[in-house]
């Protein structure tokens, strides 16, 4: 999936979005409901039902994949997750 324009990536905001800092917050939350409205637009386009809850459940999983990668140092992760969400 391709998405244009993208906000910051989801990934560079782990750790901030729970900052006792309400800017910071609100900066995060504000990302993550940009990426999940790219996502949403992008799916209810292509006709896909649900496009708002299978955004989010696209966007957990992304952020949950690159967390794993990052630690085990393994790219597959992303691409398997990757390829999960496609085929969903």
């Amino acid at each position: 999936m391709h998405l244009p324009d993208a906000p910051t990536p989801p990934d560079r905001l782990g750790g901030r979005t729970a900052s006792d800092d309400a800017a910071v917050r609100t900066v995060c939350a504000n990302a993550y409901r940009d990426w999940q409205q790219l996502i949403a637009t992008y799916l209810g386009a292509q006709g896909i039902t649900e496009a708002v809850e299978r955004a989010e459940t696209a966007l957990c999983t992304i952020e949950g994949a690159l967390i794993l990668a990052r630690t085990h140092r393994d790219a597959d992760i992303v691409r398997r997750a990757a390829s999960r969400i496609a085929s969903s």
